[in-house]
């Protein structure tokens, strides 16, 4: 009974780390991906480029993205 329990345990511990490692790795790629957007609209407003338009494209996606989630 004991070594059913604890072999769960350990089951469970391991799906956790994997779970929390794709998180982190997750979490990483959106950094990513919000630093090279922010670099764009840098650009593109550097190009005279109409900002509020962006930041409504932006709230889009961003509400895309949480409904995906």
């Amino acid at each position: 009974m004991t070594d059913t329990i604890m072999r769960k345990m350990e089951a469970d511990k391991n799906r956790l780390e994997e779970t929390s490692a794709r998180l982190k790795t997750t979490s990483n790629q959106l950094k990513d991906a919000s630093a090279q957007l922010k670099h764009a609209v840098q650009s593109l407003a550097a190009q005279g480029v109409d900002i509020e338009r962006i930041a409504e494209i932006m709230a889009m996606q961003e509400q895309q993205v949480r409904a995906y989630l």
